[in-house]
């Protein structure tokens, strides 16, 4: 028997048989694809009925000598006519697609679009722009960083150590990193790995990266980094590995709780109180400029209830500001 064949490439096979007006039976399909003949009467199922395939492949049984054919000779999974929706579909994932278009990462995607253009012999790209109108995407701008998304991609995915000159730290020295993460912050991409000089995880801007080369050495996976976990307490970017993540209480007036809750402020959000008058919330994160910040931003609508130090540095901050309008 063959090598068991995966569900999609079952469905190629049989697809290519009966194209090919073979006329086979279950048995000479089910030792193509390596699986029962009761897998096969499966997929035949799947084929006519499933929702999901959306082939709706007409297979039809000829007594005649036991085999499967096509009631329409000019079928095939790979013909399949796309509908109105489907393309439009596709043309709202232009316009989404767009909004990085600098990225080599995705340029095969466009040639994806193009197959699909010549094969339907329709239009989408070309008429992409039609629906600007009603759905309008921030375009960030250019950010220099982005031409290393691909490289960097790379070199996660095959772990291999890089080097590269950092210019935020205004100097020619080199800093060697395993990559293992890329993330996009507020329109802008970073890159976190674990840092050889500094014998620690760090996260460097992409848009301060020069002179970014891959080097032939493979790296090991540190076990004590998770992809998953690593940002999991930081609000932003900013992670400071001697730092444990505090239980921020925050309490808001009835008009911003109303978007707080429709919008939380990160993703340990959990509602401790919620009446006609106030929202009162708890996050559980590193305390960074970047937190600071944010609850500044919400002016006289916040109040910070614990811990004690967050709620004396924000004080601090405001009363120097008002300092600032006498």
């Amino acid at each position: 028997m063959n090598e068991k064949k995966s569900a999609h490439e079952r469905y190629l096979i049989i697809d290519n048989l009966l194209t090919k007006n073979a006329n086979p039976t279950k048995e000479f399909i089910s030792k193509k694809c390596g699986v029962s003949v009761k897998a096969i009467e499966k997929d035949f199922d799947k084929m006519r009925n499933d929702n999901k395939l959306n082939f709706y492949a007409p297979i039809v049984h000829n007594p005649k000598g036991n085999t499967y054919s096509y009631a329409d000779p000019n079928f095939s999974i790979n013909k399949l006519t796309l509908k109105n929706e489907d393309i439009d579909a596709l043309r709202n994932m232009m316009v989404i697609l767009k909004r990085y278009e600098q990225l080599s990462l995705l340029k095969p995607l466009k040639v994806v679009i193009n197959k699909i253009e010549a094969l339907q012999n329709i239009s989408i790209a070309s008429n992409a722009e039609d629906i600007s109108e009603f759905i309008q995407v921030e375009i960030p701008r250019d950010s220099k960083g982005l031409n290393h998304v691909t490289e960097l991609y790379n070199a996660i995915k095959n772990r291999l150590t890089i080097d590269f000159i950092y210019n935020r730290f205004k100097t020619c020295k080199i800093h060697t990193v395993d990559p293992y993460l890329l993330k996009e912050y507020k329109n802008r991409w970073y890159l976190t790995g674990y840092y050889h000089q500094e014998n620690r995880f760090a996260t460097f801007a992409l848009e301060g990266i020069e002179n970014l080369k891959s080097k032939n050495t493979e790296f090991k996976i540190k076990t004590n980094f998770s992809r998953t976990d690593y940002f999991k307490h930081a609000f932003g970017i900013t992670v400071i590995n001697e730092y444990l993540p505090v239980r921020v209480i925050l309490k808001f007036n009835h008009k911003q709780g109303l978007y707080i809750k429709s919008q939380p402020i990160h993703k340990t959000q959990e509602i401790i109180k919620d009446t006609k008058k106030e929202l009162v919330v708890s996050i559980t994160v590193i305390p960074t400029y970047e937190l600071t910040s944010q609850i500044l931003s919400y002016g006289s609508d916040v109040e910070v209830v614990d811990p004690k130090f967050l709620r004396e540095n924000i004080k601090s901050i405001l009363t120097n500001n008002l300092a600032n309008y006498k």
